[in-house]
Order: structure tokens, then sequence, then C-alpha cells
């Protein structure tokens, strides 16, 4: 793929992103929610409304994390600290290398970002590649770190 292809790619990717976080956004209000959890063991993503009622669940890939204190991106595949089967569930992004030819999809060590912007479309690029419903970017209150999940499916809760 030539640069230009590449940011075409880029261009696609981040509209397809913003159609699906619409969608999102209008069936289930995921940002009004105050509060995230994450079930490794079952892959589910859950949210919260401020009243600690459980508002949407939702079947979740861990694609990647971004550091905003080292402008770094890390793929969830390539991260020791998650359990195996997450880790391999997301190693299909790795996939991304070969069809970009950019090896920035398939680095192990952290991926140096330039901002937000790019882990928002490297996130992006899998939640085109999974075909998934959009993402969910997940903040951490004790790191300058927030996780990325492609959401696969979803539901509101009563």
């Amino acid at each position: 793929m030539t640069n230009e292809q590449f940011q075409d790619f880029i261009q696609t990717a981040m509209d397809d992103l913003r159609a699906k976080q619409e969608k999102l956004e209008a069936a289930y209000g995921m940002t009004a929610c105050v509060r995230w959890d994450v079930d490794q063991a079952s892959e589910k993503l859950k949210l919260f409304g401020s009243d600690g009622a459980l508002r949407v669940e939702a079947d979740v890939i861990d694609v990647g994390s971004f550091a905003s204190n080292a402008n770094s991106w890390m793929w969830s595949w390539a991260n020791e600290s998650l359990p195996p089967a997450l880790r391999e569930k997301s190693a299909v992004l790795k996939e991304l290398a070969g069809i970009t030819g950019f090896g920035l999809f398939a680095s192990e060590a952290p991926v140096p970002v330039k901002d937000e912007t790019m882990a928002w479309e490297l996130a992006a690029f899998s939640v085109r590649h999974l075909g998934a419903l959009g993402v969910y970017k997940a903040p951490s209150p004790l790191r300058p770190t927030a996780a990325f999940f492609a959401i696969m499916s979803a539901r509101k809760c009563p």
C-alpha cells in the first residue's frame, strides 16, 4: 500500500468508525455512562449509569491501549499483562501488517503515536478488520492510559 492509499485507508476507516459510533450512541447512550468494568473471563464490558445501575453490557475484543504520557500504543495481543485467551482474540489484528505493508500493526513493542487521534485511527482499523459495531475508549482512573475495546455486540440492561 502506498502512503496515499494508506491515507485513504485511514480516512475511510475513520469515517466508518464515526458512523458506527453515532449508531452505538443512539442505540445505547454509552457516553452517558459514568463507570465501566470489564470481566476478562467472559470478555464483557459493563457500563454503569450515575445511579450505579448497569446500563449496557457488550461483548468486546480488547484491541489496544493508548498511554498519553508516552504517546504510545500497545496492541492487546502483545500485552503480556492480559490473559492469553484475550491476547489470542486480538491477534487477528496482526493481519493488518500484511494488508497495509506497515509493520506497526505487527509490533510487539509499544508503537509511538503522535497523539490520541492516531490511537483512534488504530482503533478504527481494528474495528473495521474485526467487523465490530464500534469502539469503547475506557480511561484508567489511576494511570494516563486508556484501553480501546471493539464492541462485537451490545445490549441495554433494564
